[in-house]
């Protein structure tokens, strides 16, 4: 089974991006506006990803509160592309 994939932001981008995750095998866990970020991926151990898929007015803000073990090493200029094995 796949990890997990966490997908902050459920408009429009984020719904085609789970629907893709999901198709694939992945997992999705979406975080909404109204959930608190740290209990939900406090939740979810060591995630495959963390989809940022907000407007750019509220990024930096959510990059702020990521916990830790999330943000550190991470290089959020890189795109990782999954791609299926079928």
């Amino acid at each position: 089974m796949n990890k997990f994939v966490v997908i902050i932001g459920m408009g429009e981008l984020g719904e085609i991006f789970a629907r893709g995750f999901l198709k694939l095998g992945y997992p999705v866990y979406p975080v909404l506006r109204s959930m608190q970020l740290a209990t939900v991926v406090s939740a979810i151990p060591e995630p495959e990803l963390v989809l940022l898929a907000i407007g750019e007015d509220d990024f930096h803000p959510q990059l702020e509160v990521l916990p830790d073990y999330l943000s550190s090493d991470r290089d959020y200029k890189s795109i990782e592309v999954v791609q299926s094995s079928a």
